[in-house]
C-alpha cells in the first residue's frame, strides 16, 4: 500500500470531521510516525497507539504526542472500544493520523485520531474530538515543558 496515498486519505478523513469551535483555534493534522524508530504502523489499545516496530506508546493518552510534551488526560466524546482495537475484519494493525486543535499559545484543546487498516485499507475515525484536560507535569522542575496545569513560577 502506498504510504503517501494512505496519509492523504487519513488526513482528508480528519479534515472532513474536525472543526474549529472558536476563531482563535488552530488545528494541525499530521500522519503519525514513531519518534523512537520512525515506523508508521500501530496497534491500538483503548485510546493509545503502540508502535509495531518498537512497542512504545505514542503518547496520545497522556500528552507525549504533543510537540511540547504537555501532560494531559483525554475525555473522549464517545466511549472507546477496549482493550485491543481491530477493524471490522479482525485486523489489528493500523496507520494513523492525528488532528490536534490548539488555542494560543499552543495550548492543546481537542484531539481526533483517524486509523487505516494496513491489511484491507478500511479507514475510520477512532477518537472524535476528545477534550484534552491539562494535568501538572510529574517531572522534576526544568526537565520537561511546562503544562498549562502547572502552578505559576
Amino acid at each position: 500500500m502506498d504510504d503517501s496515498a494512505t496519509d492523504d486519505d487519513l488526513m482528508a478523513l480528519l479534515r472532513g470531521t474536525v472543526t474549529a469551535h472558536h476563531p482563535d483555534e488552530r488545528t494541525t493534522i499530521t500522519p503519525l510516525v514513531c519518534p523512537a524508530c520512525d515506523w508508521n504502523r500501530f496497534e491500538v489499545v483503548g485510546d493509545e497507539c503502540f508502535c509495531e516496530g518498537c512497542c512504545l506508546p505514542l503518547g496520545i493518552e497522556d500528552g507525549g504526542v504533543h510537540p511540547y510534551g504537555y501532560p494531559w488526560r483525554l475525555t473522549p466524546a464517545r466511549p472507546l472500544p477496549s482493550p485491543v482495537f481491530a477493524c471490522p475484519d479482525g485486523h489489528d494493525l493500523f496507520e494513523a493520523a492525528l488532528a490536534l486543535t490548539t488555542a494560543p499559545p499552543d495550548r492543546p484543546l481537542r484531539l481526533s485520531l483517524a486509523l487505516r487498516c494496513t491489511d484491507d485499507g478500511t479507514g475510520f475515525l477512532h477518537i472524535d474530538e476528545a477534550t484534552i484536560e491539562p494535568r501538572p507535569c510529574p517531572c522534576p522542575p526544568g526537565t520537561h515543558a511546562r503544562s498549562p496545569a502547572d502552578p505559576p513560577l
